[in-house]
């Protein structure tokens, strides 16, 4: 079976990068996926707060796409990892389209557009169709969590901490939603209060009930034989490796599946660039979405 979506709209709308389904990072809202992926093209904080506040997604894509705005460094190296994480996010923070996403159980998803030979399928229908492949691997991740799930020590306290703060929010919100019925107890017109609601009776128990799947499949990094064991001779996960992106060299650590900070050296295992390199070793060159990289050093954690 193969889906083919095109577009924000429609039923299938949930799949595109401009659909309207924000999420968080590093207590930053994202409106779109469009917004985060058209921001992390630039370094520069002031220009990517401006998208960031785009008012649409498409005007997001337009500052994006100024030619006048230089790219950051190894854009075409690293684009897939930031649309991976945006895409990740993005179906993390809602329920009702994550399971929307893993009913389709292992369709061939291929987003539908003549434009666009590299994320989609383009006019002869023989693009590259990476959007529709990251929507895949995050389809299979999310399935994958729910009986292993890669995290070191530190982002385990943290994602337990969450997991034990979760009560606390939930007490807060029938709070704010006690509040709000004061100021307006016409409670079938009163917006903020059903939106408090929602968020009380369902975003927060699923939110809970996923960091605690997190938890009991979490594998620690640390505690792993492999990582233990490791010598240097092969890229793993908990590794600092040196990449020659073509005569650059870049420094990245290997971290656990929602653990990817690109801006700060730090690769998610499950994401594009760790996933071509896990179990390669120092030297070996890797083609990786049309560039070489080459593995100059592999260290421990």
């Amino acid at each position: 079976m193969t889906i083919y979506f095109y577009k924000e709209f429609g039923p299938l709308g949930y799949l595109a990068s401009y659909s309207n389904h924000g999420f968080y990072k590093n207590g930053k809202y994202w409106a779109t996926v469009e917004h985060f992926y058209q921001a992390h093209k630039f370094l520069n904080t002031e220009l990517r707060d401006i998208i960031r506040h785009a008012s649409t997604p498409k005007e997001a894509s337009k500052i994006g796409r100024d030619k006048d705005n230089p790219l950051r460094r190894h854009w075409e190296y690293l684009k897939l990892d930031i649309m991976f994480e945006a895409v990740y996010r993005k179906f993390m923070s809602h329920s009702d389209i994550r399971n929307l996403l893993l009913f389709t159980n292992n369709a061939e998803i291929i987003e539908e557009t003549t434009k666009e030979n590299y994320w989609g399928c383009g006019l002869l229908y023989d693009g590259k169709n990476m959007f529709g492949k990251i929507l895949m691997s995050v389809r299979d991740l999310m399935r994958r969590i729910e009986k292993m799930y890669f995290i070191s020590k530190k982002g385990y306290e943290i994602k337990y901490n969450e997991f034990l703060n979760v009560d606390n929010e939930i007490i807060e919100t029938n709070r704010e939603m006690g509040e709000s019925a004061k100021r307006d107890n016409d409670l079938r017109e009163n917006q903020e209060f059903m939106q408090l609601r929602v968020k009380a009776m369902y975003e927060l128990p699923q939110k809970k009930e996923r960091l605690r799947l997190c938890c009991e499949n979490a594998i620690i990094i640390e505690d792993m034989d492999e990582f233990k064991n490791f010598d240097g001779s092969k890229v793993i996960i908990g590794s600092t490796v040196k990449l020659d992106f073509e005569g650059d060299i870049c420094e990245y650590t290997i971290l656990g599946s929602e653990e990817g900070d690109i801006d700060n050296g730090i690769l998610s295992c499950e994401a594009p660039i760790a996933q071509s390199i896990l179990g390669k070793r120092k030297g070996e060159e890797i083609e990786f979405n049309g560039c070489k990289i080459v593995i100059k050093e592999i260290m421990k954690l």
